[in-house]
């Protein structure tokens, strides 16, 4: 009944499988002899985890914004209508949960920032906030505070529900 009672867990009945094994027609004969069971059992693949469940687990994430238009005009740029704020459109970023302290810490280039003027490189931030993790925020991830809504295929969303971009492993 343990077993059972166990493997109805990850929905597997395994009573046609004990009782062709404990069934008197394998005891009769002397000789050890493996029995086969009549149903073949299907335990469902558990160890694939979600992006929220790897995020929650301290996995390090990363996030492309690609909703963009790259070749944007700038002269018609309005800073208002821009759903990444400070986040630039084609950069990747990468979040890390922490459970203890509940603690996300987010990094990449912060469009206020601007480039460095010996390397043209874009100059990067590294900002901590504390909030609700993954599996508790009804599916979100958050990037220097900013709540962003993971879909089941990575896509991210901002609060406004516009697509902005892509959420990823290494």
């Amino acid at each position: 009944m343990f077993y059972n009672n166990l493997f109805r867990l990850v929905g597997v009945s395994v009573l046609p499988v004990l009782a062709s094994a404990c069934s008197s027609e394998s005891v009769n004969d002397s000789s050890p002899t493996q029995t086969q069971p009549s149903v073949e059992i299907a335990v469902p693949d558990v160890s694939e985890k979600t992006s929220l469940e790897r995020i929650q687990d301290g996995e390090l994430a990363l996030i492309e914004f690609d909703s963009c238009d790259r070749n944007q005009d700038l002269e018609s740029y309005e800073p208002e209508n821009d759903a990444l704020g400070v986040f630039i459109c084609g950069e990747t970023y990468s979040i890390q949960y922490n459970e203890v302290g509940s603690v996300w810490v987010g990094v990449g280039p912060d469009e206020n920032l601007g480039a460095n003027s010996d390397t043209e490189d874009l100059v990067s931030k590294r900002n901590e906030w504390q909030g609700p993790g993954p599996l508790e925020g009804a599916g979100n991830v958050y990037l220097w505070g900013v709540r962003l809504k993971v879909g089941e295929d990575g896509s991210l969303k901002n609060t406004s529900g516009e697509y902005v971009g892509m959420l990823g492993f290494q």
